[in-house]
């Protein structure tokens, strides 16, 4: 939607000159507009897709490699989501990718190969390990864009140079078992392994534009039998300091239990209450409560087969702007299949329910965006292997969304994408992709017809969405090395058309026109311990979005993030 990023782009810019207060300024309407509610959403998927990505470097010497590199490639997916600024099914393949992080095997020193063990040891493994670093780089970042008939290309960049220090802790007195002289770590049941274990992490971060802090812990005990429970506590808050005035803090408590009802069944009950205040708070920024209660059922059959199903109760209440306050419903079913044929097939459905309540009397927020709506998702991840190093795959989803009143301002919606490819594994740590790709969206008032009130209208166009379809191809290269390095890079490329599209009284401003545009995305990803007590990481995303027709909206982003970091 080219007249929402140009919004959201000045919206952001103006922020970042320091023109736009969000805290000390009054509301000059009681409305809380889409392009806001789309800005707070696309802040919250940020932070969760960071965090995701620290994981993966944390994780990146594991032996699971397939594992990793199908997180990294939801990422990706869910970023393309995030530049249709469809804020709500990215997040949902972050969680989905959260979940595949379960697969991994639980962390224990690893087992070097013959060749490189070492005979004996002067003392056993210690119980607990620290681990500390110190953080500098800079965050990059340059926008451009063509304004239709405006002749002079509008050029924004800026840098975020930044320090921080990183302590984490990691006790586990099972670690004792690898005995001095022991090659192999033993498999008893003793009081070691099912003793208490956990692990805190805490962020210190400085930087020109802001402070921020993290501290993370968690708790697992052992109940034998693969039963356990696990508990964690995150708190995390950010104060600006340059351009404008925001200070909030977060907290997040989640509980999870997980009884083994037989070798392959298990039964696993959670919960997560999240609380979020601001300095302070209006319909901008909103203090809110959310918790989520969930149960299911998960089938393993080592790492071949999965199967897991879930359920979601999901409520979430604001003290300021209770027309924003929600319940969802949420069932989640997935399967995973794997062979020795280098073939797999992943399978995954979630159908979820969010119902806003009326607007109460005397909201100061009025939302008039967010309805009651129901959403089904689906997607499918099918690997075929024609060769021990050549596999076709075929990736593709669907996602119908209607909303209980549907109207023009927040019409009904079905999305389809398609994305076969061919994936070439050069050696045991290089794999890269090629494919053709192919995506549908199309927007109705009433999408799916059947006997539901309609808002009051006589519009027939959308004046915010439009139909369009893309045809394009994808590009990527998967490498992932037990030395510690990793790199991972993806191209998305889109030819996109709207047929229905129409030129009106501001196509010359670029505002409200849809044209048919190429659509250019580059997200690479680099990790690299280069030296032992130092390891980079890069972080970078290049997007060009420009119309096949003149004089009309062009973008191009440029987002660029290195840091270093030195353990002591």
């Amino acid at each position: 939607m080219p007249w929402l990023r140009i919004t959201a782009a000045i919206i952001f810019l103006l922020v970042a000159a320091g023109k736009l207060r969000a805290q000390e300024q009054p509301r000059q309407a009681a409305v809380m507009d889409s392009s806001e509610i789309k800005w707070s959403e696309e802040a919250a998927y940020q932070i969760d897709r960071l965090r995701l990505l620290r994981w993966v470097r944390a994780h990146q010497d594991t032996s699971a490699k397939d594992v990793l590199v199908k997180i990294l490639d939801l990422i990706t997916e869910a970023d393309g989501f995030a530049r249709q600024r469809d804020y709500l099914t990215a997040q949902l393949l972050l969680e989905t990718a959260e979940e595949l992080t379960k697969l991994l095997p639980e962390s224990t020193p690893a087992v070097k190969p013959e060749s490189e063990r070492v005979e004996s040891f002067e003392a056993p493994i210690a119980a607990s390990e620290w681990r500390r670093e110190i953080l500098f780089g800079v965050d990059l970042w340059r926008q451009q864009y063509e304004l239709g008939a405006f002749s002079a290309d509008t050029t924004f960049s800026d840098g975020n140079p930044f320090v921080g220090l990183r302590i984490s802790l990691n006790h586990d007195p099972a670690a004792k078992l690898y005995a001095p002289k022991s090659k192999l770590p033993t498999s008893r049941v003793t009081p070691e392994n099912r003793a208490l274990k956990f692990d805190a992490y805490a962020l210190l971060k400085a930087s020109r534009d802001y402070f921020s802090g993290e501290l993370e812990f968690n708790a697992r005990q052992p109940l034998g039998n693969g039963s356990y429970w696990r508990i964690q506590n995150r708190l995390e808050g950010t104060s600006y300091h340059r351009d404008f005035d925001l200070q909030y803090w977060q907290n997040i408590t989640s509980a999870l239990a997980v009884a083994d009802l037989s070798r392959n069944f298990r039964f696993e009950v959670a919960d997560e209450f999240r609380l979020r205040r601001y300095r302070q708070q209006n319909d901008f920024y909103p203090n809110y409560i959310q918790n989520r209660a969930a149960f299911g059922v998960v089938f393993n059959s080592g790492y071949t087969t999965r199967l897991d199903s879930r359920y979601n109760y999901i409520v979430q209440a604001h003290d300021l702007c209770p027309s924003h306050d929600y319940l969802e419903h949420r069932v989640e079913t997935s399967v995973f299949q794997s062979s020795a044929a280098n073939s797999a097939v992943a399978l995954e459905n979630i159908w979820r329910q969010r119902i806003y309540p009326n607007t109460p009397p005397g909201d100061a927020c009025r939302n008039s965006y967010q309805k009651t709506y129901q959403e089904e998702y689906a997607r499918a991840d099918l690997r075929l292997g024609l060769a021990d190093d050549l596999a076709l795959r075929i990736e593709g989803d669907f996602v119908l969304r209607q909303y209980q009143t549907p109207s023009d301002s927040i019409p009904d919606f079905l999305g389809a994408s398609v994305n076969p490819q061919l994936q070439l594994s050069l050696s045991s740590s290089l794999q890269i992709r090629l494919g053709y790709l192919y995506a549908l969206r199309v927007y109705d008032d009433n999408i799916i017809q059947q006997p539901r009130p309609t808002a009051a209208t006589t519009a027939t166009a959308f004046p915010f969405y439009e139909d369009y379809y893309s045809h394009g191809f994808t590009l990527g290269i998967d490498l992932i090395r037990t030395d510690g390095l990793l790199l991972s890079v993806n191209e998305n490329f889109e030819m996109r058309t709207y047929p229905n599209a129409t030129a009106n009284q501001f196509s010359d401003l670029g505002l409200y026109s849809y044209t048919d545009r190429n659509i250019n995305s580059v997200l690479l990803f680099f990790s690299w311990t280069f030296l032992p007590r130092w390891q980079a990481n890069v972080l970078a995303n290049f997007d060009n979005d420009y119309s096949r027709v003149d004089n009309q909206s062009d973008s191009r982003n440029t987002l660029f993030s290195i840091d270093l970091a030195y353990s002591f």
